[in-house]
């Protein structure tokens, strides 16, 4: 028992010194006065526009469906086709290739 006292007080001044700390700017924090609970409530800032889950799966949905479905409406209609590769001619390579160079033989 004692040992979990001290432990907890090692802790909590522990916590005194490294606990994080708003940036100083010079002015005082507001504190809001004893008795009053919560300085801002949920009714105080009302969402103007929310959608419940299942609205917001189906517009999404929606959305993704429609993207998808335009996307290949887009390749499938508008793009057009490439045609396909023209046949190769046959013919017989070259005996040396033309890009090799030229062996000189006054060099030894």
């Amino acid at each position: 028992m004692a040992l979990q006292a001290v432990r907890s007080q090692i802790e909590a001044a522990v916590y005194k010194w490294t606990r994080p700390r708003p940036p100083r700017l010079g002015v005082a924090v507001p504190r809001s006065p004893p008795g009053t609970g919560i300085l801002f409530h949920t009714n105080m800032q009302t969402i103007r526009y929310s959608l419940s889950p299942k609205v917001w799966v189906l517009v999404t949905g929606a959305a993704l469906v429609g993207v998808f479905s335009g996307q290949r409406f887009a390749q499938t209609v508008l793009l057009s086709k490439n045609p396909p590769n023209p046949p190769r001619y046959r013919e017989k390579p070259p005996v040396r290739h033309p890009h090799t160079p030229d062996e000189d033989e006054d060099e030894d």
